[in-house]
C-alpha cells in the first residue's frame, strides 16, 4: 500500500486541515506492463501528485502550480477533456463551412464503416487522421484525405507536394504518430513542401501520441497549432487536452470569433484563463481538472531533465 502524501500546504494549526490525509485514502500499488497500443505507466511521483486531495481552483497553491505549469509549457492552452477535445477547438475556432482542408493520413484508402466493428481493422486505418477528418466534416469543412499507399507507410512529399497544385487549403493536418499504426509522419518535410506551395495555409499537428517522445519544433518548422492529450509521452493520467497555438492561427480565430457562435470550446474565454493563472491571479471559466493540473505540473518539471 502506498501512503498518499501531506499536501505541500497543509497546516497542522488549521482547524479546516485536521484530518490527515493518509487516513482517508491509500492506493494500492500493482505493477502491469501493457504491451496494447494507447495506454502507458505512469511515474510514481506523478500519481502522488494526482492523489492530492481535492482543492479548489483558486486555491493559492493551486494557483501557483498551475501558473508555474504553464511556463513550463510555454504557453499552451490547458483544457478539461481528451485529446479529441483538440479537434473541436480547431474546428470550432478556425473554419467555416466550405473551407477546404487536406488531412495527411496514415492509413490505405477507405475501408467501409460497416467493417470497422472488426477491431483487428483499426491496424489498416489511419484510424486517427479518418476522425479527424470526420469532425471537420461535422463542422463543415470540405476534407480532402492524402493517404498512405500500403499499411504501415506514410504519403510522400511528392505526393503532398502534387495535391498541393490542385486545391488551395485554409488548412493541413498532421497526425504526428498515430497509435493503431505506429507511422511517424515527417512534419518538417511536409511543412516545408505546405510553406512552400501554400504559405498561408495552417499547419495542424495533432501530436496526441507522439509529444514529449519525438522531435517537434513549432517555431522552426512553421507548424501554427500542436494539440495533444496528458496521457500519452506526458505520462498524466487522462483529462487534459493541451493545444499551442501561434499567431497565424490566433489572428484567424479572432476574424472568426464574433461570426461563429460557440462557448466551451471558444479559445477567447481560455486565452482569458491562462493569463490570469500565468499572473497568478484566480480565475474561472469552467472547473479545471484540478488533480491532472497538479498530476502535469509535476511532469512538466521532470520532462526537463530527461534526455532523448
Amino acid at each position: 500500500m502506498i501512503q498518499v502524501p501531506t499536501p505541500p500546504h497543509f497546516d497542522e494549526t488549521n482547524p479546516f486541515h485536521k484530518i490527515e490525509i493518509k487516513d482517508i485514502m491509500t492506493v494500492t500499488e500493482k505493477k502491469t506492463l501493457c504491451m496494447n497500443p494507447g495506454p502507458i505507466a505512469f511515474e510514481k511521483d506523478v500519481l502522488d501528485a494526482f492523489a492530492h486531495e481535492g482543492i479548489s481552483h483558486v486555491d493559492p497553491y493551486f494557483i501557483d502550480v498551475f501558473g508555474n505549469t504553464l511556463e513550463n509549457l510555454r504557453k499552451p492552452l490547458v483544457v478539461t477533456g481528451s485529446g479529441t477535445l483538440g479537434w473541436d477547438m480547431v474546428a470550432s475556432n478556425l473554419l467555416e463551412v466550405g473551407d477546404d482542408v487536406l488531412v495527411i493520413n496514415t492509413g490505405r484508402p477507405f475501408i467501409p464503416s460497416f467493417l470497422l466493428c472488426l477491431p483487428y481493422l483499426m491496424t489498416y486505418l489511419g484510424y486517427f487522421g479518418d476522425h479527424f477528418g470526420d469532425c471537420l466534416t461535422q463542422y463543415g469543412a470540405t476534407v480532402t484525405h492524402l493517404r498512405s499507399p500500403v499499411v504501415g507507410s506514410r504519403p510522400s512529399v511528392a505526393d503532398l507536394t502534387k495535391i498541393l497544385s490542385t486545391t488551395q487549403f485554409k488548412a493541413v493536418t498532421i497526425t504526428h504518430v498515430d497509435t493503431s499504426t505506429g507511422v511517424l509522419a515527417s512534419v518538417a518535410d511536409y511543412t516545408a513542401a505546405i510553406r512552400a506551395a501554400q504559405p498561408d495555409a495552417l499547419v495542424i499537428v495533432d501530436s496526441v501520441c507522439a509529444l514529449g517522445g519525438e522531435e517537434l519544433r513549432m517555431k522552426a518548422w512553421d507548424v501554427d497549432v500542436v494539440l495533444t492529450g496528458s496521457q500519452k509521452c506526458l505520462g498524466v493520467p487522462a483529462g487534459l487536452s493541451i493545444l499551442v497555438i501561434r499567431p497565424r492561427a490566433l489572428k484567424v480565430h479572432e476574424k472568426l470569433s464574433a461570426a461563429k457562435p460557440k462557448y466551451y470550446c471558444d479559445w477567447t474565454n481560455w486565452l482569458a484563463i491562462m493569463k490570469n493563472y500565468e499572473a497568478r491571479r484566480p480565475s474561472y471559466f469552467a472547473t479545471p481538472a484540478v488533480n491532472h493540473v497538479l498530476a502535469l505540473h509535476k511532469c512538466t518539471k521532470d520532462l526537463a531533465t530527461f534526455r532523448i
